[in-house]
């Protein structure tokens, strides 16, 4: 599978749906390695990258379903999809009913504010990079992401022609204070 990763999305999203009806055959579901979930991720992302929307949707809303467990939530899958086909009011939506099931999850504000900061959304990354800074530093950062949250909120910022704010400084300096700690650790 690894060199259909590498494929163009078509040859992909082929030799995913392959992979797939093969998980599901008899002679599939003797071996345990295969996991349909990703395998339908998989799937649902190069259809998506094919300009697939709805079979991209479809492969995705059926890896959740087939149990597709990770951080952010699964439904994240969905929500990026629609995103970037340009249906940006349902992955919306999406992300709020995700947010409203787990507020606390850094991994959420980061994939959202990902999305949006690369979509040119630049003033609702700020927002969602922001929380996600908040919670890291709340949380005392265990999935080490101040980092990569800072630099993607302080590229939003430039892009609306903004200096950096409390929020940006206070975490700038949280950074810093970390990386002081973790030297004089060693």
């Amino acid at each position: 599978m690894s060199q259909a990763r590498d494929a163009p999305a078509a040859t992909r999203a082929a030799a995913f749906g392959d992979a797939v009806v093969f998980a599901r055959s008899p002679k599939g579901r003797r071996f345990d390695r295969w996991d349909l979930p990703e395998l339908l991720e998989e799937l649902s992302r190069a259809l998506a990258e094919d300009g697939r929307t709805d079979e991209a949707l479809a492969a995705a809303q059926e890896a959740i379903d087939e149990g597709l467990a990770g951080e952010p939530d699964p439904r994240c899958v969905l929500a990026e999809i629609n995103y970037r086909a340009g249906r940006r009011e349902q992955a919306d939506v999406i992300w709020a009913q995700v947010r409203a099931d787990t507020p606390d999850d850094v991994w959420l504000y980061n994939h959202v504010g990902m999305e949006k900061h690369h979509g040119g959304g630049h003033e609702q990354a700020v927002e969602w990079l922001g929380r996600g800074l908040e919670l890291a530093q709340d949380q005392g950062d265990p999935e080490r992401l101040v980092e990569q949250l800072l630099d993607l909120r302080a590229g939003s910022l430039r892009a609306l022609g903004r200096d950096d704010d409390d929020t940006q400084r206070q975490a700038n300096a949280h950074r810093l204070a970390n990386a002081a700690r973790r030297m004089t650790l060693r």
